[in-house]
């Protein structure tokens, strides 16, 4: 609200609710269905936000360098464990299957 320079009052007549509601909303009660998603729409913020909070839904997370460097070490940590799981898998299939001639008696 502070950062769309909007007041409560204007707030509540454009979401169609009244200023004590945006009020009860502000101080922790939560909107009805209708009135969060209008409140989501005139703000352009998910309901989510509007519900749970967060970061500043101005600021982007997304394709900074901090971001990129950390989604590229989980894509190596999920290439390894891959790896590593494929190998596992494949020791467990050689275990489970009979060994040729072994537990066969001579005629």
């Amino acid at each position: 609200m502070e950062r769309a320079r909007l007041k409560q009052a204007d707030l509540a007549n454009a979401a169609g609710c009244s200023q004590a509601a945006i009020s009860r909303y502000l101080n922790g009660r939560i909107p009805k269905a209708a009135e969060l998603y209008a409140l989501s729409k005139l703000l352009g913020v998910s309901m989510e936000w509007l519900l749970m909070g967060g970061p500043d839904p101005g600021v982007s997370l997304k394709n900074t360098p901090a971001t990129e460097s950390r989604a590229e070490s989980l894509e190596e940590a999920l290439t390894s464990t891959g790896e590593k799981l494929k190998e596992i898998l494949a020791t467990l299939d050689a275990l489970r299957r009979p060994e040729s001639g072994k537990g066969k008696r001579g005629k």
